[in-house]
């Protein structure tokens, strides 16, 4: 089971967790208006960069999800934590106010809820699998994995 997980499971959770990043950069390009206003609205510093920006390191995490499980898993781990960490800051916002979550760009429109922090919690469970890849982070994720 655990060279399953370290081989053919790494590479099927790279994949999958790529297209992810994949369409959630396509997303935020093809409207990017949109996804400035909602980073602008979620209290980010320099949305209009962001908007930019951060799904340009989408695509290279992706790319790096293909090309190198491993690191990719890693990369894209961290990457998840930042991204939830934004969501659990927003959630807890004395004022109340739950803006959009603009994880997928200008086609996702439902206020930031407990189901988004689900749904990058199996993100980053497929991101640290991919990181098992050929046992290159095992120590550092055995852990979780084993």
């Amino acid at each position: 089971m655990i060279d399953w997980v370290r081989g053919s499971g790494a590479i099927i959770a790279a994949l999958l967790l790529g297209a992810v990043m994949v369409r959630a950069a396509v997303a935020k390009l093809g409207s990017r208006r949109q996804t400035e206003e909602d980073f602008a609205s979620l209290g980010l510093v320099a949305a209009g960069s962001l908007a930019v920006a951060v799904p340009i390191v989408e695509l290279a995490v992706a790319a790096l999800l293909v090309t190198a499980p491993g690191w990719g898993g890693v990369v894209a781990a961290a990457l998840l934590t930042a991204f939830t960490a934004v969501l659990v800051r927003v959630l807890r916002r004395p004022d109340g106010l739950v803006p959009s979550c603009a994880c997928f760009g200008g086609s996702s429109r439902s206020p930031i809820s407990w189901r988004h922090l689900a749904r990058n919690g199996v993100l980053l469970a497929l991101a640290l699998a991919a990181a098992s890849f050929d046992g290159l982070f095992s120590p550092l994720l055995a852990f979780v994995l084993y």
